[in-house]
């Protein structure tokens, strides 16, 4: 276990890493996150965790039922203007279970990025779609950032969360990227 993430850019130029976090009772672990620093909320498509599908539905119906849960619409990059509109009125019209575009907001414990342990932290699930798992910029907002070509030649993001800056993660940014670290 880390108090920072390192990752390297992969071949695809993505920042990938491994992670795992606690949902329903159980811990999904090996879950493969994408970094995205485009995308404003960490989103989950459950239906790509190890999560069994009876579980998932039985989630999904107590979910899309519960007032209390928070529900939004969360479109891809590739949905059209018809789309949008159509599924903003249905949603409106709390027609959950006929979207694909729906999210709704769990609160996860243990949630674990590249190594870095960031706790209890609410984020979207999808419980249709099953795109990349992303981590977004709720939870990067917390984070000191740097990304860049290390003196390896290789590019790396190096984050940790502000609350847990420390010795060993200044002393990556100083091997990584001389940066002159004061410790």
């Amino acid at each position: 276990m880390n108090d920072f993430m390192d990752i390297e850019l992969n071949p695809k130029n993505e920042f990938r890493c491994e992670g795992s976090f606690k949902l329903f009772g159980a811990v999904l672990d090996k879950l493969n996150f994408k970094i995205d620093t485009g995308c404003p909320m960490t989103t989950i498509p459950l239906l790509r965790t190890p999560l069994s599908p009876s579980v998932i539905e039985a989630n999904k119906q107590k979910d899309y039922e519960n007032v209390a849960v928070k529900k939004q619409i969360s479109f891809g990059v590739n949905d059209s203007a018809l789309k949008r509109k159509t599924d903003k009125l249905k949603f409106k019209q709390g027609l959950f279970s006929q979207l694909d575009s729906v999210t709704c907001t769990k609160t996860v414990n243990d949630f674990i990025i590249a190594g870095c342990n960031f706790g209890t932290m609410d984020i979207k699930v999808s419980y249709i779609r099953t795109g990349n798992m992303l981590i977004g910029m709720d939870i990067l907002q917390n984070c000191d950032i740097h990304i860049a070509k290390t003196c390896a030649n290789k590019v790396h993001l190096l984050a940790c969360p502000y609350n847990k800056l420390n010795d060993a993660y200044f002393l990556k940014l100083e091997e990584f990227y001389k940066t002159g670290t004061i410790i």
